[in-house]
């Protein structure tokens, strides 16, 4: 389910080389949050 996130374009987001700002959350923060995220159903905030 989380492929994508391993692609090297994703990836690419925490060492974009010079000149460029990082993805500013930790990559391994980010693949837990989105973990949890995925376990709990993916839910979407609604519109209000």
């Amino acid at each position: 389910m989380r492929t994508h996130l391993d692609d090297p374009l994703v990836v690419w987001g925490w060492s974009p080389g010079f000149g460029r700002a990082p993805v500013p959350v930790p990559r391994e923060q980010f693949l837990a949050a989105w973990e949890t995220w995925a376990r709990a159903g993916a839910p979407c905030p609604s519109d209000g």
